[in-house]
């Protein structure tokens, strides 16, 4: 018997163009509301950008998109239902994915390397919700040892969790996310050791290329070595980006 492959969350693989049931949908009223105030969001004229969107990707061949209804809403809705941005973004998604082989091939959380860089708890989303509705994710990010785990495979590790919250996630995708860092542990090995081509890249595909609606990143226990690591990534910052970034704080 032959054994059908398919697609799992860790990647956003090419899916089929058939008819699918509509998505039911997770979201309170409220949140509905919200979704109409803020994201532009048109049950009325819902289905028909979903379509919309479906029939451009299956026209992009190279890009081997996923065409699935879920997907394309999750994408509708980080762009305000603009389907030019839509289209602009999953573009750039799926070009950087083939840019970046690492950060997308090989996503097996069974696989040893990767299995210990999520035991680490270097991020993970904290349970239910902040008080305006948004997830929040906490970052250890000087919890790994550049020693023993290769940059590529901290960004791959992180990219999986974005890909399974976003997916399964129906409520972040309207209000948000909030990123709380505690940088205990931060040196300057961690920071020589991550290769700026690399990170140059890594930026770019998750402000162009994911949907997500950042809404804050917060620092607490910063050490001397903070400063390195925040001028590394901050030139890279669309102007959006730079504005959610509170003030570390040490305690």
């Amino acid at each position: 018997m032959v054994r059908e492959e398919r697609p799992h969350a860790f990647s956003f693989r090419a899916q089929t163009t058939m008819p699918e049931a509509e998505e039911i949908s997770t979201l309170s009223p409220e949140l509905q509301r919200l979704a109409r105030e803020e994201l532009n969001e048109d049950p009325k004229r819902r289905e028909k950008d979903i379509q919309a969107v479906r029939e451009w990707l299956v026209k992009q061949p190279h890009l081997n998109a996923r065409t699935d209804r879920q997907l394309i809403l999750r994408y509708l809705r980080g762009c305000k239902f603009s389907l030019e941005r839509t289209k602009a973004k999953l573009d750039m998604y799926y070009t950087c994915k083939g840019a970046l082989p690492d950060m997308f091939k090989g996503r097996d959380p069974q696989n040893p390397k990767l299995r210990s860089i999520i035991k680490l708890g270097l991020m993970f989303p904290l349970p239910g919700y902040d008080s305006d509705g948004r997830k929040v994710i906490f970052g250890r990010l000087g919890a790994w040892d550049p020693s023993k785990h290769k940059p590529e495979d901290l960004f791959k590790a992180a990219g999986m969790l974005f890909d399974v919250m976003f997916l399964e996630d129906e409520q972040m995708t309207v209000t948000g996310i909030v990123q709380a860092n505690d940088m205990t542990g931060l040196t300057l090995k961690h920071v020589a050791a991550l290769p700026l081509p690399l990170i140059k890249r890594v930026s770019t595909t998750w402000q162009e290329g994911y949907p997500f609606r950042p809404k804050g990143v917060h620092y607490i226990n910063t050490p001397q070595a903070f400063d390195a690591l925040f001028n590394l990534f901050k030139p890279l910052d669309a102007e959006k980006m730079k504005k959610t970034h509170s003030f570390p704080l040490s305690f």
